[in-house]
């Protein structure tokens, strides 16, 4: 099977390559590895013999999900160096770091040669991967070279296709790992049910962040009508850009703030050109009633001034960060498919997170949650934050120990 794998990731790099010709995506993750070994090996140099650690985060949303996770490593380990990699061009774009103790990369197509090239360079302590972006090859040198990996916020199905049969060499990989820390008790169950004994719970670092957002500075809005109440599209998807422009087209009477999971101007011309009503885009610095947010990282902020949020993606993989709304005691919704996401599935049992079946309930949906009384609503979603937050020392505590 690893075989097979090892196939399948090279005929999926020629595809990337003959995608760049046409995607700017593909070309920024071609273009961002192209002499990347010869320039980490240079950068590297300036760290002497300090301890590193690797902290995988497929893009942005898991990247963030990493940062309560690296504060603490960084407060607890004395001159210890991080390196962030990232597998999509939304993360690596769009974060950059001015502190010298910190460095960027992609990781490489995952082939045993690339993993060992970079692994011999780098050298570290331990790696961290944020939620299951798994990458089987660099586990298999990661353990030749016993470089002790962690797993965070994993989370996986009792239907996964790891736990089948044809599957478990890649399972071993994952069960190989020196510790799992899982969202919650369901999640070490599921594992501990497939023969896993190092399984922890952490919970959910994505609550961490989000309470140290809402203390921070936040960006202003230039809204025309104030007074109105406001609806926030966060993560907005391709799937959902005709539901929702149709919504906004006859409900004059709220506020709308559009927030592109993707912030390309394709993208972005996409979602305007289903608009009839004027709108702003958030750079421009003017007033209107439909805001479009061009930039990342805002979002996180702008949450606090809704009344109402829709957070996108529940239909077609499952939501993005359902907690950046909750924080603030914001009405949630979101699309059906949460199955894979073990905090929507609390939420939604919990009342918290009202789970669309359908796009023709959008409408109805709004009706609903503006039914719902908001006092009583933020009392119990302050209460869930506050109850949930993770358990980060467990896996400081655990790195502290090796790099002894």
């Amino acid at each position: 099977m690893m075989f097979l794998y090892s196939i399948g990731i090279r005929i999926y790099g020629i595809l990337i390559f003959i995608s760049s010709i046409f995607n700017k995506k593909a070309a920024l993750w071609i273009r961002g590895r192209r002499g990347q070994f010869s320039a980490i090996k240079s950068d590297i140099k300036n760290w002497g013999n300090a301890p590193i650690v690797i902290v995988h985060a497929a893009s942005y949303g898991e990247y963030e999900m990493s940062k309560p996770i690296i504060e603490d490593l960084r407060s607890h380990i004395q001159n210890l160096k991080i390196i962030v990699s990232f597998f999509s061009p939304s993360g690596y774009t769009n974060v950059s770091f001015e502190d010298s103790n910190f460095m960027k990369i992609y990781l490489p197509l995952d082939t045993q040669q690339n993993q060992k090239k970079l692994i011999d360079i780098i050298k570290p302590k331990a790696v961290i991967f944020i939620k299951y972006d798994f990458w089987f090859n660099l586990l298999t040198v990661l353990k030749e070279k016993k470089v002790p990996y962690y797993f965070t916020s994993l989370h996986l199905n009792q239907d996964s296709y790891l736990f089948r049969k044809i599957a478990s060499p890649f399972l071993k990989h994952i069960r190989d790992s020196k510790i799992i820390f899982a969202h919650n008790n369901d999640s070490k169950e599921i594992l501990e049910l497939h023969n896993f004994n190092n399984v922890k719970v952490i919970g959910d670092t994505r609550i961490d962040k989000a309470i140290e957002n809402k203390l921070e500075n936040y960006p202003s809005i230039k809204i025309s009508n104030p007074e109105k109440k406001l609806i926030i599209i966060g993560s907005l998807t391709d799937e959902d850009i005709e539901m929702v422009s149709s919504y906004i087209n006859s409900h004059p009477e709220y506020n709308h703030i559009i927030a592109p999971h993707d912030i390309y101007s394709s993208f972005i011309q996409k979602i305007t050109d289903q608009l009839n009503l004027p709108y702003a885009k958030y750079t421009e610095n003017k007033e209107s009633n439909i805001l479009i947010i061009n930039t990342l990282g805002d979002l996180k902020y702008l949450y606090r001034f809704a009344d109402i949020a829709y957070v996108g993606g529940g239909f077609s993989k499952g939501p993005h960060n359902i907690i950046e709304p909750l924080v603030y005691g914001v009405k949630v919704f979101c699309g059906p498919n949460i199955k894979k996401f073990p905090m929507a599935v609390s939420l939604s049992k919990d009342k918290l997170l009202h789970v669309m079946e359908s796009k023709h309930s959008f409408g109805e949906t709004i009706n609903i949650l503006e039914a719902i009384d908001s006092k009583s609503y933020k009392s119990r979603s302050d209460r869930f934050i506050s109850n949930n937050q993770s358990q980060l020392h467990l896996l400081t505590k655990d790195i502290q120990a090796v790099l002894k």
